[in-house]
C-alpha cells in the first residue's frame, strides 16, 4: 500500500531518482497517472482577507497545458432576498458572464508534475463575494472569496426594536439599513434603524446593508407584548371614618 503512494509522490513533486520510483509502479498505474489532471488548493492558503488586502491563492497543478480563471462577483443583496441563505461553492453560475478572466499557458511542462503556482486576484480586493474557478484540463476548481463583514446590536424602544449596524472595523455605519420580510428600514440621523414589532414573532433572517456591502445575519424579530402593573399605596394612619384620605397610584405600562 504505502510503496505505490511514496513512489507518486516522489514523481509528481519530482524528487529523487525518477526510474527508481517508477520500477516501483505498475505501468498501467503510471499511465493512469500521467493522464491525470489535478488542480489543487494548497493547504497553506490563507483562509480570512481583510477588506483592502491583496487575495493570493496557490495552487498545485499537474497536466494543464491551458487555464483558464474566471471570477464572478456576487450581487448580495439580490442572492440574500431570493435565498436567504450565504452563497456556497454549489452556487449555479450557468447564465452568468465573469466580471475577470485570464488565460493561463503553459508550454514544456511535463505531464507528471504537480507544480505550485502563484495567483494573485487583484479584482477582489473590494468587500463583496467572489467566486473564482480554475478550469483545465476537463477539470474545474473553485474558491469562494468572502471580504468583509456587518454585524448589528439591538435594543427594545417603545417604536419597535432599535438597531445600530457596525462594520468589521467596530466601526458605527450611518447611512446603515436593514432588510426584513421584503421591507428596508433606513436609519435616522444617528444611524439607529428602528423595526417595527412583528405579528409573527420570532426567529428571521435580515439583510444588514451600508449601501454597497451587505451581510445576512439572524434576527430574533419580537411582537408586540404589553403588560400594565399598578402599585396603590395609602397612610393607614389617614384612615380615618368619614373623611377623605389620599392615596398613591403608579401605573406602569411595559411593552416586551
Amino acid at each position: 500500500v504505502l510503496k505505490p503512494l511514496f513512489a507518486e509522490a516522489k514523481i509528481v513533486n519530482g524528487i529523487g531518482d525518477q526510474e527508481r520510483w517508477y520500477a516501483m509502479l505498475k505501468p498501467e498505474a503510471i499511465k493512469r497517472l500521467k493522464e491525470r489532471v489535478d488542480i489543487d488548493f494548497a493547504a497553506t492558503n490563507q483562509n480570512y482577507f481583510e477588506p483592502g488586502e491583496a487575495v493570493k491563492l496557490k495552487l498545485a497543478i499537474k497536466n494543464v497545458k491551458k487555464l483558464f480563471v474566471k471570477i464572478y462577483k456576487i450581487n448580495l443583496l439580490s442572492f440574500y432576498k431570493a435565498k436567504s441563505q450565504q452563497p456556497g461553492l454549489d452556487i449555479n453560475l450557468e447564465g452568468m458572464v465573469p466580471n475577470w478572466e485570464k488565460v493561463y499557458s503553459y508550454k514544456d511542462v511535463p505531464a507528471l508534475r504537480r507544480i505550485d503556482r502563484d495567483f494573485a486576484l487583484n479584482f477582489c480586493d473590494e468587500r463583496g463575494a467572489y467566486v473564482v474557478e480554475f478550469i483545465g484540463g476537463g477539470k474545474t476548481s473553485r474558491a469562494l472569496v468572502r471580504k468583509g463583514r456587518l454585524r448589528y446590536v439591538s435594543n427594545t424602544t417603545a417604536a419597535g426594536q432599535a438597531v445600530r449596524i457596525y462594520d468589521e472595523a467596530d466601526k458605527l455605519v450611518e447611512n446603515a439599513s436593514v432588510w426584513i420580510g421584503g421591507h428596508e428600514y433606513v436609519a435616522e440621523d444617528d444611524g439607529l434603524v428602528v423595526i417595527p414589532f412583528s405579528t409573527r414573532p420570532g426567529k428571521t433572517k435580515i439583510i444588514l446593508s451600508d449601501g454597497r456591502f451587505h451581510s445576512l445575519a439572524q434576527f430574533n424579530h419580537v411582537g408586540e407584548n404589553y403588560a400594565l402593573s399598578v402599585g396603590f399605596h395609602v397612610d393607614r394612619e389617614s384612615l380615618i371614618s368619614l373623611e377623605e384620605a389620599q392615596v398613591i397610584v403608579r401605573p406602569m405600562l411595559y411593552v416586551n
